[in-house]
């Protein structure tokens, strides 16, 4: 609905007819148009002729055909049982030739034109109908669903996949911190003995008496006073 629009129809030298597809809506484009249509279906059918209207026209050339044909041999036969002349009904009769003749050629071109004619129509109906189908919003829809869906079940798979993997190194790590954890050892009947300030006590001199020391053992702790802490 643009001036420029307007212009560039104005200016094609081919017929334009202006479909925009909504009935009750005009444009600028509609002014100016060589013909307008509520709809593109619509315009499709004003541009190409059905089937029938063919047919009718053929019909009715045919019989016009026959009617001036008869009315030519009418006043040819006049005219030559005016003159009396026996040469001219053998002229006559290569005239009826001739006309016959040129029938049989006139009808093989309608029925030629008549077939092209189809030919093109059939061709323009198909082209418009792959332009309509190319352009229906419900296609699209559908086609970009489906990619959609393609790409949600991708993202759950890839997603199943990652827990999985992750899952599994964590049960590995799991593994591996238990083996190296200190509780194993305790387990086995040690402890681990702590100063006050909770530092891990190694060697005895950490601890002269009468220093104040906690036991940890598997299950549960105990607290001491160091009375002797002489070598073993």
């Amino acid at each position: 609905n643009e001036e420029a629009v307007a212009r560039a129809i104005a200016a094609c030298p081919v017929p334009v007819v202006s479909a925009v597809g909504h009935e009750t809506d005009f444009t600028i484009a509609d002014f100016v148009a060589d013909l307008r249509a509520p709809t593109p279906s619509a315009a499709a059918e004003l541009v190409v002729s059905t089937r029938e209207q063919i047919e009718e026209q053929i019909e009715t050339a045919s019989v016009k055909l026959g009617q001036l044909l008869r009315y030519r041999l009418l006043q040819s036969r006049r005219r030559l049982h005016d003159r009396g002349i026996d040469r001219a009904e053998a002229l006559l009769q290569w005239e009826i030739g001739r006309g016959f003749q040129r029938v049989d050629d006139l009808d093989y071109r309608l029925r030629h034109a008549f077939r092209e004619r189809l030919d093109v129509g059939r061709r323009r109906v198909l082209e418009a109908e792959s332009a309509l189908q190319a352009m229906d919003l419900r296609v699209r829809f559908s086609r970009t669903h489906r990619r959609l869906e393609a790409a949600e079940a991708a993202a759950a798979r890839l997603l199943r996949e990652r827990l999985v993997q992750k899952r599994a190194r964590f049960d590995r790590l799991s593994a591996q911190l238990e083996q190296l954890s200190p509780l194993k050892v305790l387990e086995r009947g040690y402890a681990i003995v702590q100063g006050e300030a909770g530092t891990v006590i190694k060697d005895a001199a950490e601890a002269p008496p009468p220093a104040s020391i906690r036991i940890r053992l598997a299950r549960g702790g105990l607290k001491a006073v160091v009375t002797d802490n002489k070598p073993a």
